[in-house]
């Protein structure tokens, strides 16, 4: 395909490039080709795999096939370590000295509405609670966990990462920026705090030339970044000698900050015993490069055996001269020819205003055979052979075979582990235990990046962000300014990351993990918040100190229903016994059953005021009296 824009025919093409190259510097490039593997550009330039004629042996042209191996392996290792659900919990822990009466006021004045005044009793607790929720609050304001994908991301890419901290409307935000455009400059050997960062590439600009046509120029970006001001230069232009061009400062783009410090820190990935001058980390994909161009070579092979003899071609011997069906197909039309230069009326893209009169292209040598099932081929020669050329049963095995060894090596080199699409099924209906037994390898890796790029990368950057809103606490939005106090804190606490599982619990893991955490707490050796929040987890709560809330309202919902039935239930006793005293009392009394009085003389004629006699009334005995009330009969008064 012919590219739509192609910008070589721009007047001072030429001179742009030998400009750009020339301000770039070796490391750069060396970074830049890093990248290049990553984002499958590394053979640009070359030779096309199919054309024949460039006068190129096959392995010095372009493979068709560029597999995104670094790439995959770099979106694995982000998914693993920041994944949805995968970015690690935060937590503060603060000593005694900042767990004193006044330290923790400081802390708990955030605290939310809906909290009331009756507070935590331990104020150990309450702090650490409320130290997490702001802390919370400024990472997820700051955007951290996208900025830390991004940047973990550049790292495994080009080996290292600059990460550049400053406040937009009133909230912190990172700029995540290239290895390869950045030099760092330590106040201290190579690795610590910044003293400057320096941002610098050249690009391709259109400009207008002084008769008024377009041509292309080279242009140095250039922005400088320490502990008072950052600068950012008038774009430079670029020279092919490598001429530093004459800067002068962008007073519409330089900020006078006057932090004390430069907000800005450097990551390098990975970064082993090595030479003072080196100030990179290690790229994930930089000691199998071979192993990558040997894959793309063996798959475009394959693809190209499928594609050349995939579609079978069909071959004829002892064919005389004028003998055979001949060309009696549809001739050549230019209209259906993709190579066909278009001819309009007068010149340009064709419309209704200017429609096409014709094409500039080259008719084939042969005519065209017409193919089908109703198509007959006839000859006249008694040697003709006509066959088929097409691959035989097996013939791409070898091939297949030699790409599926040469991944697993790379995968190997990348310490990833791929799954095979045919085992989707099962791995998705297999339990978080199993997953992570399939991908040992790679998690092993995974512990080792968490690690790194938490003393490295995430640790420096929750630190800077705590440093600016505490500076910066009069220009703070509304929602980040209160926490201030906390911020000063944070500052001087312990904050330690808890990464979570891998891959998700299943139902059975889950049933297993309540269950621990029932007999932990049934022990007494797990706190009701950190069950809230182990439960919470496998649940899908975001939002521990609401559901806590909502729990504690649910408890003392039922503590009232249970206080209300026992009222119910102490008056329904109280109305049975006050009903047995009335009964006993009437029967002391000379009162009969029905509370009517005893004739004196009963008793005195035969069958009267016997002892077996049934009363004469019709309500309770007193038998039936002292059961309503339980068999208790209160004491005389």
């Amino acid at each position: 395909m012919k590219p739509i824009d192609d910008q070589r025919t721009t007047p001072g093409y030429e001179e742009a490039v030998k400009a750009y190259r020339a301000s770039m510097s070796r490391r750069a490039k060396l970074l830049m080709e890093l990248r290049e593997w990553v984002e499958t550009t590394q053979y640009h330039g070359l030779p096309n795999w199919f054309d024949e004629d460039c006068g190129k042996p096959l392995l010095e042209r372009a493979p068709c096939i560029a597999y995104p191996a670094a790439d995959a392996a770099i979106e694995s290792n982000v998914d693993l370590l920041l994944g949805e659900g995968r970015f690690p919990e935060l937590r503060v822990q603060l000593d005694d000295e900042e767990l004193s009466k006044a330290g923790t006021k400081a802390i708990t004045s955030v605290d939310d509405e809906d909290e009331g005044s009756e507070g935590d009793d331990d104020e150990r607790q309450e702090a650490h609670v409320y130290a997490e929720d702001a802390l919370r609050k400024l990472v997820r304001a700051a955007r951290l966990k996208a900025s830390a994908r991004m940047a973990f991301r550049e790292a495994q890419m080009a080996s290292s990462v600059a990460a550049v901290f400053r406040l937009r409307d009133g909230v912190p935000y990172i700029d995540v920026i290239r290895a390869e455009w950045c030099t760092p400059k330590f106040i201290a050997g190579k690795s610590g705090p910044l003293e400057s960062l320096e941002i610098r590439y050249p690009y391709l600009s259109d400009e207008q030339g002084p008769n008024g046509e377009t041509r292309k120029v080279c242009r140095i970006y250039r922005r400088v970044i320490d502990s008072q001001r950052d600068v950012t230069y008038l774009p430079g232009e670029a020279s092919a000698s490598g001429v530093e061009p004459r800067w002068v400062e962008d007073p519409k783009q330089t900020v006078k900050h006057v932090l004390g410090f430069c907000p800005a820190i450097w990551y390098a990935h990975m970064r082993e015993c090595d030479t003072v001058d080196r100030i990179d980390g290690h790229a994930i994909h930089e000691r199998c490069i071979d192993e990558i161009h040997a894959l793309d070579v063996a798959l475009s092979l394959r693809h190209k055996a499928a594609v050349t003899l995939g579609a079978p071609t069909v071959w004829e011997t002892g064919v005389e001269p004028g003998d055979g069906p001949g060309s009696n197909a549809r001739g050549y039309d230019p209209a259906r020819d993709p190579t066909a230069i278009v001819s309009t009326l007068q010149g340009g893209p064709a419309s209704h205003a200017n429609p096409v009169n014709g094409y500039f292209a080259t008719p084939p040598k042969h005519g065209a055979r017409k193919l089908g099932p109703a198509a007959l081929w006839s000859y006249t020669g008694a040697n003709v052979k006509v066959g088929l050329l097409s691959l035989s049963e097996g013939a791409l095995k070898a091939l297949d075979e030699h790409c599926a060894d040469l991944k697993v090596k790379v995968a190997e080199s990348l310490s990833v582990v791929f799954l095979d699409p045919n085992n989707l099924k099962f791995a998705s209906t297999t339990s978080g235990k199993a997953l992570e037994s399939l991908k040992r390898r790679q998690l092993d890796r995974c512990d080792q990046y968490r690690d790194d790029f938490w003393e490295g990368w995430l640790r420096p950057a929750i630190d800077m962000l705590l440093r600016i809103a505490a500076r910066a606490a009069e220009v703070l939005s509304k929602k980040l300014a209160p926490l201030v106090p906390t911020f000063a804190q944070l500052r001087a606490a312990e904050i330690e990351p808890e990464w979570g599982p891998y891959f998700p619990e299943t139902v059975e893991d889950k049933k297993a993990t309540l269950e621990v955490v029932k007999t932990a707490r049934d022990l007494k050796l797990l706190s009701r918040r950190r069950a809230l929040e182990i439960v919470g987890r496998l649940l899908g709560v975001t939002d521990f100190d609401a559901e806590e809330d909502a729990i504690e309202a649910e408890a003392e919902e039922d503590r009232e229903h249970q206080r209300e039935d026992a009222d119910r239930q102490s008056h329904t006793l109280h109305a049975a016994m006050k009903l047995g005293a009335r009964s006993d009392d009437g029967d002391d009394e000379g009162d009969d059953d029905n509370g009517a009085p005893t004739d004196p003389g009963a008793g005195e004629g035969a069958g009267q005021g016997q002892a077996g006699d049934a009363p004469t009334g019709g309500g309770p005995g007193r038998r039936s009296a002292r059961s309503l009330g339980k068999g208790s009969k209160p004491p005389r008064g």
